[in-house]
């Protein structure tokens, strides 16, 4: 079970935990990177969302000292992130 990879836990430092996947969940995940990437699928998806729970609070904390970003300038960013996209 243990195993160790670039951007992941040194080896052994893991540990086993059961949980409960929606089954179409489970189905895609299978699908896509079978019964022996499953796991380091769950945990990278942990990981990322665990990611994305500090990033909103770090965020959320900003908009509380300087306040939220204006509409306009807000606007403005969006349609030059858009023209940059295409």
């Amino acid at each position: 079970m243990a195993s160790a990879h670039r951007d992941g836990p040194k080896l052994g430092s893991e540990i086993k935990r059961f949980v409960t996947v929606d089954r179409d969940i489970a189905d895609e995940v299978l699908r896509k990177v079978g019964k022996r990437g499953f796991s380091r699928f769950v945990n990278e998806a942990i990981r990322a969302r665990l990611q994305a729970d500090r990033v909103r609070a770090v965020l959320a904390a900003m908009d509380e000292d300087v306040g939220c970003v204006s509409p306009r300038i807000d606007n403005e960013v969006r349609k030059k992130w858009a023209a940059r996209s295409r």
